[in-house]
């Protein structure tokens, strides 16, 4: 479960982000398989 919620808060951050038209942003998670997710 803390998986699942930490990768739809990170996907949600991502939204805010692009709307703000950021492009350089640093994410930081102590989840391996969400980062891995990421990185694949």
């Amino acid at each position: 479960m803390h998986t699942k919620l930490n990768a739809m808060a990170i996907k949600e951050a991502v939204e805010d982000i692009m709307q703000r038209g950021l492009s350089h942003v640093i994410f930081e998670s102590d989840s391996k398989v969400v980062v891995d997710a990421i990185h694949s």
